[in-house]
């Protein structure tokens, strides 16, 4: 549910942008974005207090900088988070490697990337984060926003038989956590790297 709202957010964020870029309301809806969890949350094997990664997908005209600070009359998107009541801890990280903007939406912690593609459209029914040429054109940040979800996507698709595959790997995760070498920011395997190693 909480997953639900923040995509509203993130879709009116797409639509009131494009339409500050001279687009027309109709013009607004076809160009698109997208929201696309990845990690734990899209392997299928989060827990309820884990926190969740996605990276928003936008079209061309939509650059990095009106995201993460505003460009012009374009609000930057953690100041829209700034203003919803069910948002706090609001972050952004413009400069790290893979910018980000981290946040907690009704007690959940969320990590927020932004792509930007070099297509005019993107259409949520259809994009296909696997295709290769969604990264033609693309400067290294968008390169490297897009790599948890097409690693996510990967592995489920590479996978005989996902819902066995999900079973391994919570028993994995429990194992790793139980004995303290679980988790990236500890130096240790997190949930995509053990993903590859029980796929």
């Amino acid at each position: 549910r909480v997953l639900v709202e923040l995509t509203e957010v993130v879709n009116r964020w797409l639509m009131d942008a494009s339409k500050k870029k001279g687009f027309s309301e109709e013009m607004a809806l076809e160009s698109g974005g997208a929201m696309f969890p990845f990690g734990s949350y899209r392997l299928g094997v989060h827990g309820p207090d884990a926190d969740i990664d996605a990276v928003l997908v936008a079209p061309r005209h939509l650059e990095r900088d009106a995201f993460f600070l505003g460009s012009g009359p374009v609000t930057a998107f953690h100041e829209v988070l700034k203003g919803h009541e069910k948002v706090s801890q609001v972050q952004p990280v413009p400069d790290a490697y893979v910018p980000v903007i981290k946040f907690a939406f009704s007690g959940i912690q969320f990590d927020l990337l932004f792509a930007r593609l070099a297509h005019s459209k993107i259409d949520p029914q259809t994009f296909n984060t696997l295709e290769d040429k969604n990264l033609s054109g693309v400067d290294e940040q968008t390169q490297r926003s897009m790599n948890g979800t097409r690693v996510a996507d990967k592995i489920l698709k590479s996978v005989p038989n996902v819902e066995n595959f999900r079973t391994v790997l919570r028993c994995i995760k429990l194992w790793a956590r139980q004995r303290g070498v679980y988790g990236n920011v500890y130096g240790y395997p997190g949930g995509v790297a053990l993903g590859l190693l029980g796929g």
